[in-house]
């Protein structure tokens, strides 16, 4: 393939959207969920995730064939939200943990309390589970905290994507009163990374797979093209 055809069209708008984007990022929240697998459930979830402007979310599938995202409900936020795949629960929350996380776990029991007394500006994993089963007794006794959304209906739980759209609001909400979102959170290699991978993802694919580095981009996201890079490319072209 050539290098033009890796190149998708980059306008300055477009680059300086998603500049700013990245730049509202949170890696210090994310959503751990407990065997949530239908397709429009978690598809739903991502593009809230998106929303209130998360870096990752994590999901924990037995069975990670299992995943899969609908695209009409998820509007294209799998593109834009990085999803980490776990077999079990307990391990997206150990990593989670040793990064510094307080576990929050969407469950009733005596210790539980309301959403939006807990505060978001904390590093915050927030664990939610299928809307019946909700989540596992082992992962309840490993979160730090449980919350609850009060209800006053016959009902007795929200589906599991409104319940993280509730309680990511009011994190969002309590972040955008301390100005998280004018603080960039990621480390400046990170964030050059994945303003790349976001703007030209095919030809991050082909430096990725070569093991190259990423060319630098200008002020407008246009590609600097340094020789040594461009070698690098066509000795890549001429092997395939």
């Amino acid at each position: 393939m050539t290098l033009k055809a890796l190149i998708s069209a980059m306008t300055p708008a477009r680059f300086h959207k998603i500049k700013s984007v990245l730049q509202h990022r949170q890696t210090s929240l994310t959503i751990v969920t407990d065997s949530v697998h239908k397709t429009q459930n978690l598809s739903a979830l991502l593009r809230t995730a998106d929303a209130v402007g998360l870096d990752t979310v994590h999901v924990a599938l037995a069975d990670r064939d299992q995943y899969q995202l609908h695209r009409r409900t998820s509007g294209g936020a799998g593109e834009w939200v990085d999803v980490v795949l776990h077999e079990q629960t307990t391990q997206a929350i150990s990593t989670l943990k040793n990064s510094g996380f307080t576990i929050c776990a969407a469950h009733f029991s005596d210790q539980a309390t309301n959403y939006y007394e807990y505060d978001f500006c904390q590093p915050t994993a927030i664990v939610l589970g299928a809307e019946k089963p909700g989540i596992s007794t082992e992962v309840a006794h490993l979160a730090d905290h449980h919350l609850i959304i009060p209800m006053f209906g016959m009902v007795e739980s929200y589906n599991v994507s409104v319940a993280a759209a509730i309680i990511l609001s009011e994190a969002m909400r309590q972040r955008v009163e301390n100005e998280f979102y004018n603080q960039n959170q990621m480390t400046q290699p990170a964030f050059d990374r994945k303003l790349f991978r976001w703007c030209y993802p095919k030809l991050a694919d082909l430096c990725d797979s070569n093991n190259i580095s990423y060319p630098s981009l200008d002020e407008n996201g246009g590609i600097i093209y340094s020789e040594q890079w461009t070698q690098n490319v066509k000795a890549i072209n001429q092997r395939e």
